[in-house]
């Protein structure tokens, strides 16, 4: 591999001297540990709680195996007692709601590590930086296999080890499947080069082997189809037969897999973060476009605020994303139709995210794609010289400064973001009492979700019966419209956004006069908006109100309270955070 001249209007010259080779080695997987340091103090966050109530001796959730811990709901039976208490589903959960995926090598160390290191979270956050090192190590051989230049090669490295949308998967517990999944992933993609170039005979049962272990680790797994793909396409020589013959052992096991998964009835159902394509085959395919458009441009620009503001922006977002696409394949399409190299990253890159795209969007998704990304900004930006336009220039600046310093600057704080979003949880865990509760109104989709599981972790018991009647960032208007019924009004509705929805349904339709019966309480739609969402909603308690503990939310924090009169109203509303 030869030394390429690298043109100094694009890359510095310590830069580049920086990312040789034999240095970026080491130096990456220590950059990569270093960056995931200051999670070490961050304990438990969010999943990781009901991961950890698991390893107790009494739990509020049905107990798993420990190669089940990722299963949430699994039946109707479980929805129904869930939806009594409060846990994890609302009032209006169907019971067909399932979330269950099929993650065993990730539970099994997930039960170990809670049921060993439950007081030492820290170890756990160690144990992460390293296999996050470890991974990085490991896309730096790839990389001295694929790129095609020294130069090249370090830049790559590099550019992984920093890439900000890597700190929840380095600096979060729960996150473990991510890991695990894209190491054995990557490491079969490496096996599979060496069976295919170097006629190594173990290659293809490390990498069979290996794909495996990435699909019992998280179904994310089959990311690796869209690398092997490229690589058929771009890097295997020989014949469109031949290219298509190297594929069969992978398609074989994702085939198999596939339908494995459907066959026991693994993975969600009625879930707003995931699409269903049996429900809804035109919503799926709308988000699987969308989504890889709002991921690859993500991955590319590196810019969170950003992405952030796309990937909620709904519709809107999704059009600017697709002009940001448009203009980067534009102006750096010489390029790309002139390297096999390059076409591989980036088509590897895009075909991974697929898998992805029909489940919420998370920059910490991006695991898998940023291999491909950092492999194609590198052959970029050593490839880019000072004959190369004006635009291409200014772009490849921009975003070798968006994939450095800015990535840099934002890998440390992304781990303790999640505070913002769990600390509604810890405030209902400590405020509720022990005896059948109502919330009235709670911030956000989280609040309810984790809340039973660090009540139950922190050794607290939760009441026989919660319901949380609305959840969302709208003014809610509660009415005493009886002895034992109260009617609750929203100007825009439950469930007005996909965050407010968090876990629930995307299918969801109500009707006028329909009612939801539960063993305390009654609901009955009495309004709906324009697209059937419950706007006005009547609760009728089968026991005296007296009877139930009665709470709001105040501020950051929710707090016992009584009710009206007959006749009389009370305005709530809740920060979102």
């Amino acid at each position: 591999m030869s030394q390429s001249k690298v043109s100094d209007a694009i890359l510095p010259g310590w830069l580049a001297k920086l990312a040789r080779p034999t240095r970026m080695l080491w130096l990456g997987p220590l950059l990569g540990f270093a960056l995931s340091i200051p999670s070490f103090f961050t304990g438990y966050k969010l999943d990781d709680y009901l991961f950890a109530q698991q390893s107790l001796d009494k739990t509020v959730y049905h107990a798993r195996a420990s190669w089940d811990y990722f299963n949430w709901a699994s039946s109707a039976t479980e929805v129904a007692q869930y939806r009594e208490r409060g846990i994890i589903v609302d009032w209006f959960t169907p019971d067909a709601f399932r979330f269950r995926p099929f993650r065993p090598l990730a539970s099994l160390v997930h039960a170990w590590q809670f049921r060993h290191l439950a007081h030492a979270p820290w170890a756990m956050h160690v144990s992460l930086a390293l296999l996050y090192a470890l991974l990085i190590l490991l896309c730096a051989k790839l990389l001295m296999r694929f790129s095609t230049s020294a130069t090249a090669v370090g830049i790559g490295v590099l550019l992984f080890a920093i890439d900000d949308s890597h700190a929840f998967s380095s600096g979060w517990i729960s996150a473990y499947n991510t890991l695990l999944c894209c190491l054995f992933g990557l490491f079969a993609l490496f096996m599979h080069d060496r069976w295919r170039r170097d006629k190594s005979s173990l290659g293809l049962t490390f990498s069979v082997a290996s794909f495996v272990l990435a699909l019992l680790s998280s179904e994310g797994g089959l990311a690796l189809m869209g690398y092997l793909v490229a690589y058929a396409i771009f890097v295997e020589s020989g014949s469109w037969r031949k290219k298509a013959a190297s594929m069969i052992p992978a398609v074989l096991i994702a085939a198999g897999y596939l339908l494995f998964y459907a066959m026991y009835h693994f993975g969600p159902r009625c879930f707003v973060a995931y699409v269903s394509a049996s429900d809804d085959p035109w919503l799926a395919v709308f988000a699987v476009l969308s989504n890889t458009v709002l991921f690859t441009v993500s991955q590319v620009v590196s810019l969170a605020p950003l992405t952030a503001a796309l990937q909620f922006s709904g519709s809107g977002g999704v059009i600017v994303a697709a002009v940001l696409f448009v203009v980067l394949v534009a102006v750096f399409r010489r390029f790309l139709a002139s390297s096999k190299t390059a076409a591989f990253f980036a088509t590897g890159m895009v075909l991974s995210i697929v898998p992805f795209t029909l489940g919420f969007i998370s920059d910490r998704l991006l695991l898998w794609a940023s291999f491909g990304g950092a492999g194609l900004l590198a052959e970029l930006l050593t490839a880019a010289s000072a004959g190369a336009g004006r635009l291409q220039r200014v772009s490849a600046r921009t975003l070798l400064v968006t994939n450095t310093v800015l990535s840099l600057l934002l890998f440390v704080p992304f781990p303790f973001l999640m505070f913002s979003m769990e600390g509604s949880s810890h405030a209902l865990a400590g405020a509720i009492p022990t005896q059948n509760t109502v919330l009235l109104n709670s911030s956000n989709g989280f609040t309810a979700l984790y809340a039973p599981a660090i009540r139950c972790y922190e050794g607290g018991t939760w009441p026989g019966h919660f319901y949380s009647l609305y959840c969302g960032s709208d003014t809610l208007t509660v009415t005493r419209t009886g002895e034992r019924t109260l009617t609750a009004t929203v100007p825009n509705g439950w469930i007005a956004s996909d965050f407010e929805r968090s876990r629930r349904p995307r299918q969801l339709h109500f009707t006028p006069g329909q009612s939801i019966d539960l063993q305390l309480m009654t609901a009955t739609i009495e309004k709906v908006t324009c697209d059937a969402r419950p706007l006005s909603v009547t609760f009728a308690f089968k026991e005296e109100l007296s009877a139930f503990a009665w709470m709001k939310w105040v501020g950051k924090e929710p707090e016992q309270c009584g009710l009206p009169a007959i006749g009389g109203q009370m305005r709530l509303w809740a920060p979102l955070f």
